[in-house]
């Protein structure tokens, strides 16, 4: 409620002061203000009015400004003594907003102006040495002002105490700007008025010193005419002494005496430098500037140290000020610093960083110089063969630009103290690198190594005899890119290796021709490598796995793309039909694109009965390999043409063959069971072909979908007919089909894993072909929402075979509950 009755008051006094002045001042109002009371305003209690050292009287004003613009007046009545309550009796209030346009703006410079109607003057006024009363009632209501000028506030409605003092006469305002901080603040400058421009040092009327936004003021001063006029004078540490001067004061630092420009004043005259009659000014200070200048060498070499950070820092302070890098020369200079204290840091990578003292800098600059120390030590590696335990000898031994010494299979690094990664390369063998081995200064770190040879054992071939040139566009097992020491590798008839390629770091991180898997129709040892025509396998090795895996997907084009185009220069070779080229083609090339992607699992839990099944993986293995878990639990797999596999006497007989991805298989068992397989999913086909008659397809979704969606969505042409599809049936004998004038569907979502029983009728009406086609490539991913159907628990069924005749009844009934059952 503070607020709400500082506002309510603020407005109600606002309101009566406007109604008063209509009726009784305002028409003898030298000055008027129409203020928005309900926008934040600030109330301001008057303690202490004086003009002269008299007390107001009756018809003199008092207004303060924001600038030029008039935001608030007080209007005298009578003669004010200030002996009332000034809280009820003398409330001045500003206002952020005007009828006119904005009022003031918290943090502008306030000014006070009293108007004497006796003597119809105006008179800027100055505060007394205690702004604000002591003791507020809400310390968090009042500003408080220690420099004697006062800024207008923020907040919700504010209110302060002021006591204010006019004297008749003249004054001088102005802003004073700093062109750079250089360690100083607008209120440590200095400003003076005298009246002798011969010597500013003496004859000074008055000093003031700017508020934290520049602005400063002179009152009460006499009327001064040339050649006894004022003159303005500011001065400041590290920035000289400037004059107001009409031309240069403050453009180019210190200005001379005798181009200080007089002030003439008289009969209350205000004069504002920014409004002054010849030029305004804002009068800038500007800072004298020195240069430091830090040059480093290297304390073992002596020479001039490149590259060195040398950071900037004032005393006291955590954060540099600026740092540079030295040149050539060992050199960083810093420009145009201020006077004042500094200290320096110097630091380079594998150096001992040196912090200087205090530096002070002066007029004529300074110079600093500094000699780091570089500290080091060893890393000796004993690299031995990971099978043979010899030593590895002529291997590669690097860390950064460093390259050890080797000794009978010992290596030697002398380094700079700090972490180190060190990377071995050695012919024939894994590349590895040693991460994080801590160095001390003077330490010594021993390591025994043992290099793992390559997976793929290959000594390479007879570059001259034809060759086949293969870029690995993209290589990825299970979507990640190969890893440093990963290897793939090119076969022949799958047992001649031809060609191997072994990742490195940053291998894929540029073009795929920097990529190279090479295939030799000759190798090293004079042996034959490929033949011509003949096939080709991959074969991928997983360094962190440590196993070899034959990818799932790979094509070998002629396009970096992936894509078969044109062979435009005779060169590039489609290997995509899985055959090597003619050796007879001069220089082929190829690209390769190639993912693994780890198999998935499908689980069929085998009730007893009969069931129909179906995968949505490629299922590698034969019906007898697929099924060999459940055998003793098996009766019989049959397939839509009416195949089957069995036990026959004392054996299994397998008239089905594969596991086909476009079949449903009809299941029966003896017992229940439960069969996991285990394939890659579906990349030949999405479309499975219905012949007219009886069909069992498979599911190749991963998830379930409505039936109605698949075979609407999937059916190739007009083929979604009720004179082309005639029924759709699952496992329990539930269907999808065309009753009255609407499709029905009692099967709810087809799910993966389960198979499905379908009569095709005659395609005269849908169309001339002898089947059709379900496409699942165009089914959307909807499910249906049936109710979950549950099992008879009084009258105990097992289930029929679905692929037989079913005859399906539809109950009608008023009487029926849940939980009742109907055999």
């Amino acid at each position: 409620m503070k607020h709400f009755n500082v506002f309510f008051r603020t407005f109600i006094l606002g309101a009566i002061a406007v109604i008063f002045s209509l009726s009784s001042v305002q028409a003898q109002a030298h000055w008027t203000v129409n203020g928005q009371s309900n926008y934040d305003t600030w109330s301001i209690y008057l303690d202490n009015i004086t003009i002269d050292g008299g007390v107001p009287a009756a018809g003199d004003e008092l207004a303060i400004y924001s600038g030029a613009t008039l935001v608030g007046v007080y209007y005298f009545d009578a003669t004010e003594d200030f002996t009332g309550d000034y809280q009820t009796d003398y409330e001045m209030v500003a206002f952020t907003h005007l009828d006119g346009g904005a009022g003031y703006t918290a943090g502008d410079v306030v000014t006070f102006k009293y108007y004497d109607d006796s003597e119809s003057e105006e008179t800027t006024g100055s505060f007394t040495e205690s702004v604000l009363l002591d003791n507020p009632s809400d310390p968090d209501e009042y500003l408080d002002d220690s420099d004697g000028t006062l800024e207008f506030p923020a907040g919700d409605e504010p209110y302060s105490f002021v006591s204010l003092e006019f004297t008749s006469g003249n004054s001088i305002t102005g802003t004073v700007t700093l062109d750079n901080d250089c360690f100083a603040d607008l209120t440590d400058v200095l400003v003076y008025v005298t009246t002798d421009a011969t010597d500013f040092e003496n004859n000074i009327e008055d000093t003031v010193r700017p508020n934290i936004n520049g602005y400063f003021a002179f009152t009460g001063l006499s009327d001064a005419s040339s050649p006894n006029g004022y003159y303005i004078v500011l001065t400041l540490e590290n920035y000289g002494t400037v004059y107001y001067d009409s031309d240069v004061a403050g453009s180019t630092g210190n200005t001379v005496v005798g181009d200080a420009e007089e002030i003439e004043l008289s009969s209350n005259q205000t004069y504002d430098l920014l409004e002054a009659p010849a030029v305004a000014h804002s009068l800038t200070m500007e800072a004298q500037t020195e240069d430091i200048t830090a040059s480093v060498d290297d304390a073992y070499t002596a020479s001039n140290l490149e590259d060195a950070w040398v950071k900037l820092y004032v005393p006291g302070e955590s954060d540099a000020l600026d740092s540079l890098q030295t040149n050539v020369s060992g050199v960083a200079a810093f420009t145009g610093l201020c006077l004042g204290d500094y200290i320096l840091e110097v630091s380079k990578e594998d150096y001992i960083s040196e912090t200087s003292d205090t530096l002070t800098l002066t007029a004529g600059g300074l110079t600093s110089a500094f000699e780091i120390v570089r500290e080091s030590g060893t890393i000796i590696l004993n690299i031995d063969d990971a099978t043979s335990g010899d030593d590895v000898l002529g291997a590669t031994v690097t860390s950064g630009d460093s390259t050890a010494t080797e000794a009978s299979g010992v290596y030697t690094l002398t380094l700079p103290w700090g972490t180190h990664d060190v990377d071995i390369n050695a012919d024939g063998y894994q590349v590895l690198t040693e991460d994080g081995i801590e160095l001390t200064a003077g330490g010594t770190v021993n390591r025994d190594i043992d290099l793992a040879p390559f997976h793929f054992q290959f000594d390479g071939g007879n570059s001259f005899a034809p060759l086949w040139t293969i870029y690995v566009t993209t290589a990825t097992i299970d979507d990640v890119t190969l890893d440093v020491n990963d290897e793939i590798a090119i076969y022949d008839d799958g047992d001649t290796l031809v060609g191997t390629y072994f990742v490195r770091e940053g291998d894929f991180d540029g073009d795929a021709t920097d990529r190279v898997l090479k295939a030799y129709s000759e190798l090293a040892n004079g042996d034959e490598g490929y033949t011509g025509d003949d096939e080709y396998s991959i074969v991928i090795y997983d360094f962190s796995a440590g196993t070899e895996i034959i990818p799932t997907n790979f094509s070998i084009d002629q396009d970096s793309d992936g894509t078969i185009g044109s062979d435009t220069d005779g060169s590039a070779y489609d290997g995509s039909g899985g055959a090597f080229p003619p050796t007879s083609e001069v220089g082929p090339y190829s690209y390769l694109q190639l993912t693994y992607t780890p198999d998935e699992e499908i689980t069929f839990n085998l009730e007893t009965g009969y069931q129909m099944i179906s995968s949505y993986l490629e299922i590698s293995d034969s019906i007898h390999e697929a099924f060999d878990p459940v055998l003793g639990n098996l009766d019989v797999v049959k397939n839509e043409d009416g195949n089957s596999f069995r036990e026959i006497g004392a054996s299994w007989s397998n008239n089905i063959g594969a596991w086909g991805i476009e079949e449903g298989y009809l299941v029966k068992m003896n017992a229940d069971d439960e069969l996991v397989l285990t394939g890659q999913p579906t990349l030949s086909t999405e479309k499975i072909v219905m012949d007219e008659g009886f069909n069992i397809i498979s599911y190749l979704k991963s998830s379930s979908i409505d039936a109605e969606t698949v075979f609407s969505d999937g059916l190739e042409g007009n083929a979604y007919h009720q004179d082309s599809l005639a029924f759709v049936r699952d496992s329990e004998g539930n269907h999808f089909w065309y009753i009255g004038s609407s499709w029905v569907n009692n099967i709810g979502n087809m799910n993966p894993g389960e198979g499905y029983f379908v009569k095709v009728s005659s395609l005269d009406v849908a169309n001339q072909n002898d089947s059709i086609v379900l496409d699942y490539s165009l089914v959307s991913a909807k499910s249906s929402e049936f109710v979950e159907k549950t099992e008879p628990q009084f009258f105990t069924f097992e289930g029929g075979n679905a692929t037989d005749k079913v005859y399906t009844v539809y109950i009608e009934s008023e009487t029926l509950e849940t939980g009742d059952e109907v055999a």
